[in-house]
């Protein structure tokens, strides 16, 4: 699933590591011991702040103008909303972050959008195991682009390569405001207002 990083896509994932490691701690030990009331209460959580990133950077730029294929198919907050309704929870309801990265360049919301990109990758592999151990639980949200997310994984690098070249400015933009979103994640889950 993996696509032969350029250096744009390097640069983040260097730039990243610590702070993914962090997320990766604050995530759930086993899925498929969290039963409908765990998974429920994990995604409330995790809406928080997906939904608040996820509009400000589709709402920051014209990705569809900038090149991104599928740019719209790319935001799950519909599906995530659908299944915090499926487990009775009401996203409008759910406190979220105000305290987001400043996307207004190009690159800062690049680095966010790389950010939501690289989480669904995994996604299908959580949505098995809370099924094991949720049977019926809604995933919508987890399994994302399905058998297709690795091919969409390829195209944004390819695409976010492509923006990024020969503009060290943008993704060096792009590598703070990754840097920031992890960050700020992080801090949401630990239950730090940001």
């Amino acid at each position: 699933m993996t696509a032969a990083r350029g250096p744009l896509l390097q640069a983040l994932r260097d730039a990243t590591a610590p702070q993914h490691a962090d997320v990766e701690t604050l995530l759930p030990a086993s899925w498929s011991t969290l039963g409908r009331d765990g998974y429920g209460a994990y995604l409330a959580k995790l809406a928080g702040f997906h939904l608040p990133l996820e509009a400000s950077v589709f709402a920051a730029h014209d990705w569809d103008a900038l090149g991104l294929p599928a740019a719209a198919d790319r935001r799950r907050g519909t599906r995530l909303r659908a299944d915090l309704a499926a487990l009775g929870i009401d996203a409008a309801a759910l406190p979220c972050s105000t305290e987001l990265p400043d996307l207004r360049p190009v690159g800062r919301a690049l680095g966010a959008l790389y950010v939501l990109e690289g989480s669904t990758l995994g996604g299908q592999v959580l949505a098995r195991e809370v099924t094991r151990g949720a049977a019926g639980a809604p995933t919508a949200f987890l399994y994302g682009a399905g058998d297709a997310a690795g091919e969409r994984w390829r195209t944004f690098c390819r695409f976010a390569e492509r923006l990024a070249e020969g503009r060290p400015d943008l993704a060096a933009d792009a590598v703070t405001a990754a840097c920031d979103t992890f960050a700020g994640l992080a801090s949401w889950l630990r239950g730090r207002r940001r």
